[in-house]
């Protein structure tokens, strides 16, 4: 394919400390005193210039060699469009500090439930799970990225001659996956990564696939537009995600249903992931909707799209 996916490194910037007083003047209501305080910021200076030094100690190798740089996470005046999640208030709270607490939280329920994850899920399997996800896989070509790979029960649904790059946060689902991945024909380097924050380069990828993943993911919106960044402009992103019920009690039932599943199993039941989707700024192609589950095939949309999502 030519090309390494990892994301290749950026010059880091030289930074200088400039220290400015900031007065805070905090009135207490009902109350006569006024507290006043001063606070030393940092700030970068803005002439620094890039140092080839600063880049390679920042440098990480990967098991195959190639070599990637840690994105910098981003603040919340950088992550574009507010989210569209479960709830208003979700919506504003997911581009702070508890989305990566959210996060690690989830990740350790499914380092938990990996030994028997597969056990625990077989039920979905039996009542369509399994076929609805084979139909969705069958239509993958090219370079695949799968996120939220999970213990690999996807991977004997890929075509032998295609190449497949799977992610997932828990290292023990992985390790399942590896096992599964020996005895197929599929070539699959498995990668310890977070979808909020994909540790490849733009347009690396003519598919993308996930399959009941974004109902686990801290920021949906941020996973979706990562999915946007790293396929191809002409490639394509397919998902298989269940949803909240439009039915205003079913809504609600899941709603309270996402108090125990979010603490127990690390997912939500009430995600609204369709929404999320154009959210993110990515163009919808087809869209099949069956009860809760939804069988979307999108991808990336244009500039003027993404500036304009909500």
């Amino acid at each position: 394919m030519g090309q390494s996916p990892w994301r290749r490194s950026a010059p880091v910037a030289s930074r200088r400390t400039v220290s400015v007083a900031v007065e805070v003047t905090t009135t207490m209501p009902d109350m006569k005193a006024t507290a006043t305080r001063r606070t030393a910021v940092t700030m970068p200076d803005m002439k620094a210039t890039a140092t080839k030094s600063t880049t390679a100690k920042n440098m990480v190798t990967n098991a195959t060699g190639n070599q990637i740089r840690p994105r910098t996470a981003q603040s919340p005046s950088q992550a574009g469009p507010v989210a569209a999640g479960d709830t208003a208030a979700e919506a504003v709270t997911s581009q702070f500090d508890n989305t990566a607490s959210e996060q690690a939280e989830v990740t350790r329920r499914y380092n938990r439930l990996a030994r028997i994850y597969d056990v625990y899920d077989a039920p979905m399997e039996m009542m369509g799970t399994k076929k609805r996800r084979q139909q969705l896989i069958e239509t993958a070509n090219g370079a695949v990225l799968e996120v939220g790979v999970g213990t690999g029960k996807n991977l004997p649904h890929y075509r032998g001659d295609i190449e497949v790059t799977g992610i997932d946060v828990s290292s023990r689902m992985l390790a399942k996956a590896r096992d599964r991945a020996r005895s197929l024909p599929v070539h699959a380097e498995l990668i310890e990564a977070d979808v909020q924050e994909l540790p490849f380069d733009d347009d690396t990828f003519d598919t993308a696939v996930s399959t009941c993943v974004f109902c686990s993911v801290a920021d949906p919106v941020q996973g979706l537009r990562e999915l946007g960044r790293v396929v191809q402009p002409d490639g394509r992103i397919l998902l298989l995600e269940h949803v909240r019920p439009g039915n205003r009690f079913l809504g609600r039932l899941a709603d309270f249903a996402t108090v125990l599943t979010r603490r127990i199993f690390g997912f939500r039941a009430n995600r609204r992931t369709e929404e999320n989707v154009l959210a993110a700024g990515l163009e919808i192609i087809e869209i099949e909707r069956h009860g809760i589950w939804r069988t979307i095939v999108a991808r990336p949309g244009s500039s003027d799209t993404d500036d304009s999502a909500a």
